[in-house]
């Protein structure tokens, strides 16, 4: 009798081994690189279940399976587990302060935390390149990628070299580039009226926007020329009293 029992329990423990192993199932490969909704599905459809984890992925879109757990391919028991790790997309980033720093200091500052750079030129007294204000408050959170634009000096203006212009160009060019016109009437020259004979700047100075430019405009007005007597304004031998022309005149 106990050697039947004993058959009988080798029997039960054999077909019970049996049942199962066929039972495993495996996790789906190339759930790596699937969105989110049809990895579920896919890890559902073998037996399994699914749990998705969501965190921050530098490389990976959004939604995007980017890992699991247990791994591809694995042989596991049905209603197993599987975690999928979804990318939420890159991790914010904070906005440096980039404001008073060098043109290329502030945009290797920005491009080092994955943020994309635009410049804008302002005039300004500010030394040139300077940054003078940036549109993301230094701080804010944003996404890897952003634009930051950042407003750059272009630095002390150079005066327009004006001697020789008349004076309405004149005027026109200097106000054009950001100056005052302070201006001068000489006629100590020879030059035509109206045109620029001197200005308070040398070619090619600079001076902070707002300042003051002196030129000197000529009022020189060239004389009329007055004719000189010609001779037939003076009399002439026909208009000369004749000797017998004289001797009638009367007797004083």
């Amino acid at each position: 009798m106990l050697l039947i029992a004993l058959i009988a329990a080798g029997i039960w423990f054999l077909n019970r081994d049996g049942d199962d192993d066929p039972a495993d199932v495996q996790v789906p490969s190339a759930l790596v690189g699937k969105q989110v909704d049809r990895a579920t599905r896919m890890v559902e459809n073998a037996g399994l279940t699914p749990k998705v984890t969501e965190t921050p992925h530098e490389s990976a879109e959004p939604g995007e399976v980017y890992d699991v757990a247990p791994e591809q391919g694995a042989w596991v028991a049905p209603d197993t587990v599987v975690e999928l790790f979804v990318s939420t997309g890159p991790e914010p980033v904070e906005v440096p302060s980039v404001v008073g720093l060098q043109r290329n200091a502030a945009a290797q500052s920005l491009r080092e935390r994955g943020l994309k750079v635009r410049f804008e030129e302002q005039d300004s007294d500010e030394t040139k390149g300077k940054v003078l204000a940036q549109d993301r408050e230094a701080g804010e959170v944003v996404d890897p990628g952003t634009v930051v634009t950042i407003v750059i000096s272009n630095g002390p203006q150079e005066v327009p070299f004006v001697v020789g212009m008349d004076k309405a160009s004149a005027i026109r060019a200097i106000e054009g580039a950001g100056f005052k016109v302070y201006i001068v009437e000489s006629d100590d020259t020879t030059r035509p009226e109206g045109e620029v004979i001197d200005q308070s700047t040398e070619e090619g100075q600079t001076k902070n926007q707002g300042d003051e430019i002196r030129i000197t405009v000529s009022t020189y007005v060239e004389p009329e020329e007055t004719e000189s007597p010609t001779e037939s304004d003076s009399p002439t031998e026909s208009e000369s009293p004749t000797d017998d022309e004289s001797d009638d005149l009367p007797i004083p």
